[in-house]
């Protein structure tokens, strides 16, 4: 995931209108906070004030609001933020929210799916880890053969969310999926299959909804 925009047109996804529009934001979780003031680091230009989460969540919420989608997909969402401030601004907002926490109990951060609940009610909400630890057939052969990589994979707490959302006047249904994969520069093959289990799991949920 990342930050960004997606989709197009005035959204409405439930309200009459084909267009739906969905945003992908990477909100740098507040628990990483200690790396970014360490001279050097990707973001020691800024003052440490400024990287405060109470002074950047709210400037991240007015970015989302401010593209107003009907999905929004969220990562690096601190565990501590996810239910004092990011529930209760979004359903002032208009919209509901689903929050899964990464598989490690030394995580703080994890992702979040909020839905305008004007347009879309939900249907289910389902997490699935990405440790590759039950890989789908071409995967598990590759992973049978680099007994290394695989005990590394089986290690990270990556985690996919998978949210069934239901149109509200309407039968269309939209599985919406969002993730953060495994962040290391080098580990190219490792966001590859992460993606590709990813794929699968999607593609169980359109077949069920068939």
């Amino acid at each position: 995931g990342g930050g960004g925009e997606g989709g197009g047109g005035e959204g409405g996804g439930g309200e009459g209108g084909d267009r739906l529009r969905v945003m992908s934001y990477n909100c740098l979780a507040d628990t990483y906070r200690r790396s970014w003031d360490e001279p050097g680091s990707v973001h020691s230009y800024c003052d440490p004030s400024l990287t405060a989460g109470g002074l950047r969540l709210p400037r991240i919420l007015s970015e989302v609001l401010a593209a107003s989608p009907d999905v929004a997909a969220l990562q690096e969402v601190d565990v501590s933020w996810a239910r004092r401030f990011w529930e209760p601004t979004l359903a002032a907002a208009g919209y509901a929210m689903a929050f899964a926490p990464k598989a490690s109990a030394s995580s703080n951060e994890g992702l979040t799916v909020a839905w305008r609940t004007s347009a879309f009610e939900l249907v289910r909400a389902r997490v699935c880890r990405l440790d590759l630890r039950e890989p789908p057939p071409p995967l598990a052969e590759y992973l049978s053969q680099r007994e290394g990589t695989a005990a590394a994979v089986r290690s990270l707490p990556s985690v996919a969310q998978l949210i069934v959302l239901r149109q509200r006047g309407g039968a269309r249904r939209l599985v919406v999926a969002n993730t953060h994969l495994y962040f290391a520069n080098p580990a190219v093959h490792v966001r590859l299959m992460q993606s590709a289990a990813l794929v699968a799991e999607v593609e169980a949920e359109v077949e069920a909804e068939v």
